[in-house]
């Protein structure tokens, strides 16, 4: 795991129906990491969004390439999500999640956030997303 790098996200292989909006959003914020595997490939970049004081916005987009390193990725935002509790005082940690991706729901519920409501509308083709949160 490393800082994320502009052009990190070049050779970035999509899951079907994410949205990526190369590079330019991931340089937001210095609270931005890329994984990259045995070869130098980056597989998944996660970052961090402070929304205002003790609340911060988490999220992840993880690269087809990444199967078969589920226990890594998971492990490397396990860190991430402690170090962010920590270092930025969070009280909550919020992630968006797309209703019709239950991988993504059990992946960010293995992570220790809670299902908390539905939001309506939320993508850029109007489609609903799932808020889970991570209280301290």
């Amino acid at each position: 795991m490393r800082h994320y790098e502009f052009g990190d996200l070049k050779d970035f292989k999509e899951r079907d129906g994410d949205y990526l909006n190369y590079d330019s959003s991931y340089q937001a914020t210095d609270d931005t990491y890329s994984l990259v595997n045995e070869t130098g490939q980056v597989v998944a970049v996660m970052g961090l969004v402070i929304l205002h004081e003790g609340v911060a916005g988490v999220w992840a987009v993880i690269s087809d390439d990444a199967r078969g390193h589920g226990t890594a990725v998971t492990r490397y935002a396990r860190k991430l999500i402690k170090r962010w509790l920590y270092i930025h005082v969070l009280h909550r940690i919020q992630a968006l999640v797309r209703v019709d991706k239950e991988e993504y729901k059990r992946w960010i519920m293995l992570l220790g956030f809670e299902y908390e409501s539905t939001m309506r509308k939320v993508t850029p083709d109007q489609r609903d997303m799932e808020c889970y949160v991570l209280l301290r």
